[in-house]
């Protein structure tokens, strides 16, 4: 799906993640991400995305496609779960090598 260009999760899906995450009682008791470990445009995103814009609202606001809007989700979504299950923590990401 992916690759076709198309999301990996429904809009509604995401929203419906977005503010799962949000209204857990539990989100407070690790830090939140360092801003650094969103882009500028992905912070972007999300903030437009939670406000509940759709996919293609978002690439018209930010003259983008909505490929573009979906990949920056995805990637988005991507990092947040990484966090979440503890697989990488807060602060920039180490040196390859």
């Amino acid at each position: 799906m992916v690759a076709a260009g198309d999301a990996l999760l429904s809009p509604g899906v995401t929203r419906r993640l977005i503010a799962d995450l949000v209204t857990r009682p539990d989100r407070r008791a690790a830090p939140p991400p360092e801003p650094a470990s969103l882009t500028g445009r992905e912070r972007e995103v999300v903030e437009l995305a939670a406000l509940g814009l759709a996919n293609h609202e978002i690439a018209g606001g930010l003259v983008v496609s909505p490929a573009t809007v979906r990949t920056h989700v995805s990637r988005t979504i991507t990092k947040l779960v990484a966090y979440q299950t503890g697989l990488v923590g807060p602060g920039p990401a180490p040196p390859p090598g």
